[in-house]
């Protein structure tokens, strides 16, 4: 995954892609799935094929949101440096902070245009979410009150006004 460590506020949203490098021998399909270790830190929300507009293709996330599946008959495909971005995975934080692994399974089926396979090495992702800071140090933290992604809310007394502005 890259980026393989990175942080969000709490509902937050971050995108990962799904990379595979190494593959000398172009690529033909591949069978993939990814997982959050722990679904009450993040989810995953939306997941898109990036690379190939194969012959066949399948993505399927779980209704917990805890795993995707990818699977796609891609047809004898190379790149100069051998690496491609299979998918592109959003996570949304949960709203408490906390740890999550990200991580691609053991399973992972990558076919070479030869159809000999891969044995592919796989690098997992952190996500961290954190709390929003206490900006204004009274004790209360930014808060964004209409759910629209911006943090209006700045000195945390759960109205955007003067104060937050002046913050």
């Amino acid at each position: 995954f890259e980026p393989a460590e990175e942080s969000v506020q709490v509902n937050g949203q971050l995108v990962y892609d799904l990379v595979v490098e190494g593959t000398a021998d172009g690529l033909n399909g591949y069978e993939v799935t990814a997982a959050v270790d722990d679904s009450s830190v993040a989810t995953i929300t939306d997941a898109e094929l990036v690379q190939f507009g194969g012959q066949y293709s399948r993505t399927e996330i779980a209704d917990d949101g805890s795993s995707v599946y990818f699977e796609e008959a891609v047809g004898e495909a190379t790149t100069p440096d051998g690496s491609f971005t299979l998918a592109q995975v959003t996570l949304t934080a949960s709203d408490s902070k906390g740890t999550t692994k990200v991580s691609v399974s053991d399973s992972t089926e990558l076919q070479a245009d030869d159809f000999s396979y891969y044995d592919p090495t796989v690098e997992d992702a952190q996500i961290a979410v954190l709390n929003p800071p206490d900006i204004t140090n009274n004790g209360n933290r930014s808060n964004d009150p209409d759910d629209d992604g911006v943090y209006g809310d700045i000195d945390g007394d759960g109205e955007t006004d003067i104060f937050d502005v002046q913050a």
